[in-house]
């Protein structure tokens, strides 16, 4: 059965992957020397992420080109895919015959993830991210990137009280997201623990 932790661990290797959006003014990124602390303003996030990526994993097989020295990080391209999001989606069969995201299973999916806690926003998550892709550009012609960006900030922005650390920060890091509506809550590329 596939989980939040798999849209999450999805979400966050997108964002670490890939280039920040070139018309995103700097007020709107993450400060660099501050992603652990980040990571754990929705205290349940790191532990999701951390406990499932199988198909993360399988699709990083797939990934035939070594990424260049040179230039911006690109995201990889899984052989017979796209993007790293369709072939994810596809192994955890949310694409339909059409290799379009099937909003009925992504909602079954989130149905059964979302619980305790978590039960109230998974409708918020859905009706804002199950169109996320409309009328943008989307890397996958799927639409399942901007889709699983979607999931992942709006799922932290929600986060339950229960869930939140307060501090500065956290609340300062909200309101940052608040501002600037395709800012992602956190960046973990170099900031792993280990």
């Amino acid at each position: 059965m596939y989980t939040l932790r798999t849209f999450l661990v999805l979400g966050v290797s997108a964002f670490a992957l890939a280039a920040p959006p070139t018309d995103e003014p700097a007020e709107c990124l993450p400060p660099k020397d501050k992603m652990i602390e980040l990571a754990t303003c929705c205290k349940k996030l790191p532990q999701l992420i951390e406990n499932e990526v199988k198909s993360v994993k399988e699709c990083f097989e797939l990934v035939k080109e070594k990424p260049s020295k040179d230039g911006p990080p690109t995201p990889p391209k899984p052989e017979g895919f796209d993007c790293m999001e369709d072939c994810v989606m596809s192994k955890m069969g949310l694409l339909d015959k059409d290799k379009q995201v099937d909003a009925a299973k992504l909602a079954a999916v989130m149905k059964d993830s979302y619980t305790g806690d978590w039960a109230p926003i998974k409708e918020v998550v859905m009706k804002k991210c199950e169109n996320a892709a409309e009328n943008q550009k989307a890397q996958c012609r799927s639409g399942a990137d901007l889709i699983v960006k979607c999931i992942f900030r709006e799922t932290y922005m929600n986060c339950p009280a229960s869930q939140w650390t307060t501090s500065d920060l956290c609340k300062a890091n909200k309101e940052r997201l608040e501002k600037c509506p395709k800012a992602m809550p956190f960046c973990p590329k170099g900031e792993e623990k280990q």
